[in-house]
């Protein structure tokens, strides 16, 4: 490890990474406010502490580059962030803080130097997790797979993942890039890399979620007998953007109610009345 001059803080003997060593990946494993550093080396996945010693280590199967690369990202909102990677064979979901696996899917590559990201790909407020393949025949063999919690209850996050180099400084949400970009380590709540999440200062943090509602559905009767109204609000309650969602207007029971007309809502915080007027039927 460098200090931020260039001179040796510490450093390790390589043989306990075989002589081999992916990109590190940085982040908080236990909530302790102090980073600790994943490696992949050709045998074992390491996670070190912020002097350099081995806190946890699990075996892989890493034979062809033993330069792959994992992503820590805070899967359950605890504060404590999980370490995901994937070797020739598995996708791994490591609990940070002692490595324990808790989740693993099939996913075959010869490897080089790449690694999982972890963005919310689909724009749903939940993470998800890219990892591309390169084994063809295979059912999880060649092409990019994302993988999203079985039940949606992954943490929210950033919709970027710019390159593999990632730091959540280095790119704006708008995917413009700052001409002087924050020094990551230098922001209360980070100190990462290849982690991502938003910024601590950001109005949508892990928990934000969006709310769609509809509510004060009125008829109004004004135009009586040339037409009359309906109007419902509708809006994102939510500290998160939408995907887009459909309100529709329908005219019947359900099941066979045909369409009258549809709206979407997407924006954070937004409520807009939405009329139907008909100006040939009264209900």
């Amino acid at each position: 490890m460098l200090e931020h001059d260039g001179t040796v803080k510490w450093a390790v003997n390589p043989a306990i990474h075989e002589n081999w060593g992916g990109q590190p990946s940085v982040g908080d494993v236990d909530g302790d406010g102090i980073p600790e550093i994943g490696v992949v080396s050709r045998n074992n996945y390491n996670l070190c502490r912020a002097d350099g010693t081995i806190r946890w280590s699990r075996a892989i199967t890493e034979q062809t580059s033993g330069q792959g690369a994992s992503v820590f990202f805070d899967l359950n909102n605890d504060g404590r962030a999980e370490i995901v990677y994937a070797d020739q064979l598995k996708l791994f979901i490591f609990r940070g803080a002692d490595g324990t696996i808790l989740n693993q899917f099939n996913r075959y590559s010869s490897t080089a130097g790449e690694g999982p990201s972890v963005a919310d790909v689909d724009r749903d407020g939940h993470a998800d997790i890219l990892i591309a393949g390169d084994i063809a025949g295979l059912p999880e063999g060649r092409g990019i797979r994302m993988y999203s919690g079985a039940n949606l209850n992954w943490a929210n996050t950033r919709a970027v993942w710019n390159h593999d180099a990632y730091t959540i400084t280095n790119i704006n949400d708008d995917l413009t890039v700052p001409l002087s970009p924050r020094p990551n380590w230098l922001v209360p709540g980070l100190n990462n890399f290849r982690a991502n999440g938003f910024i601590p200062d950001s109005s949508v943090q892990p928990n934000s979620a969006p709310d769609a509602t509809v509510s004060l559905l009125r008829r109004l009767d004004a135009g009586l007998p040339a037409s009359t109204a309906l109007i419902a609000r509708l809006g994102n309650g939510g500290a998160a953007g939408l995907p887009v969602v459909r309100a529709e207007f329908r005219n019947g029971v359900s099941g066979g109610a045909s369409l009258l007309r549809a709206a979407y809502v997407t924006t954070t915080g937004a409520f807009s009345d939405k009329p139907l007027t008909n100006n040939t039927t009264y209900w």
